[in-house]
């Protein structure tokens, strides 16, 4: 379990629409290849196409983040 806090940092290298917390669960996703979107900084319309997009609204603060990734191994 990879547990991070703070503001994430990033390169930014293309035009696209997303924030650094998408872009860190872009970069996590398992079975996906986010290397187009990754490139372009483009997180938002990759969520957006599977449903998955979550959109707060606007709330006029800026604190710390919290990022929790969760990953099982299979052993059999």
């Amino acid at each position: 379990m990879k547990i991070a806090g703070g503001e994430s940092t990033g390169n930014v290298h293309g035009s696209g629409k997303g924030g650094r917390n998408q872009e860190f669960a872009l970069a996590a996703s398992l079975g996906i290849d986010p290397g187009a979107h990754l490139s372009r900084n483009d997180a938002y319309p990759f969520f957006e196409a599977l449903g998955d997009l979550v959109v707060t609204g606007a709330t006029g603060t800026n604190v710390a983040d919290l990022a929790i990734g969760l990953a099982t191994t299979v052993t059999r």
